[in-house]
């Protein structure tokens, strides 16, 4: 599998990126001294991805998973925001004429939308409709589950803790959507063995397009993996990227 062949010590420099982050693994999230800057650096990619419920997203040298679980957060804000506006535009647009309990001042009931109440509030002619929250969480739940992000890295101990992370955080199939793979060879055909989508709506790279030795090959290949309309979404380093830190180091 020549995706697993650096794993097999066949690549020095792929061997190399492996250990390091093997090692950095366990507190890579943590007590890592840049655990803070890695978390704000996937959220920040996460949020100029435009990430949507009900897509498809994949997570390339996702490490712990950061950007993938911040998406995985981002589609259920998203579906729960869908949802919300649906609710609200039925109640306006599809009066049923089924009594609901309704807290005006008079205690009779209002003729009002299922999953919506509406009554004036104490003292005041301001009317307050309330939404049926379980209407909205229930199809906040259909949206989520809709949506499927997994994440791939040359790291084994990194996609240990990804999983882990992930099924704290409440996804019941967490260890089937991170998986050990060398990205720069990523294909369908590889996808397709695994039993993951062989097309995107996003695949995101977050910190890490650094350590791909071909960058425009790679995004070639990934280019591939997009669906129509999908985009290919990587956050690097500008050249001053801490440059004053640079200079202390060779000086010292």
């Amino acid at each position: 599998d020549r995706h697993l062949g650096a794993m097999a010590g066949l690549d020095p420099y792929l061997g190399e990126v492996k250990a390091l982050f093997d090692l950095r693994a366990p507190t890579y999230d943590s007590s890592d001294k840049s655990a803070h800057f890695h978390h704000n650096h996937a959220d920040r990619l996460v949020y100029h991805s435009d990430i949507q419920s009900g897509q498809d997203i994949l997570d390339l040298c996702c490490g712990t998973g950061l950007a993938a679980r911040s998406a995985h957060r981002s589609a259920h804000k998203s579906a729960h925001r869908s949802a919300h506006v649906s609710a609200h535009k039925s109640a306006h647009s599809s009066p049923t004429t089924n009594a609901t309990k309704s807290g005006n001042a008079s205690g009779k009931s209002d003729a009002n939308t299922s999953g919506y109440t509406s009554g004036n509030k104490e003292g005041g002619g301001n009317v307050e409709q309330v939404v049926g929250f379980n209407k909205v969480e229930k199809a906040t739940k259909n949206a989520v589950k809709s949506t499927r992000v997994f994440g791939l890295d040359l790291s084994g101990k990194m996609i240990q803790e990804a999983a882990k992370a992930a099924a704290n955080e409440g996804w019941k199939d967490a260890k089937s959507r991170f998986l050990v793979c060398d990205v720069a060879s990523l294909s369908a055909e590889w996808l397709a063995e695994k039993g993951l989508p062989v097309a995107f709506d996003r695949i995101l790279c977050a910190s890490a397009f650094v350590y791909i030795r071909d960058p425009p090959a790679a995004m070639r290949k990934w280019a591939k993996l997009l669906k129509p309309n999908g985009c290919l979404c990587i956050s690097g380093f500008a050249k001053e990227f801490q440059v004053v830190s640079r200079c202390l180091n060779l000086a010292a």
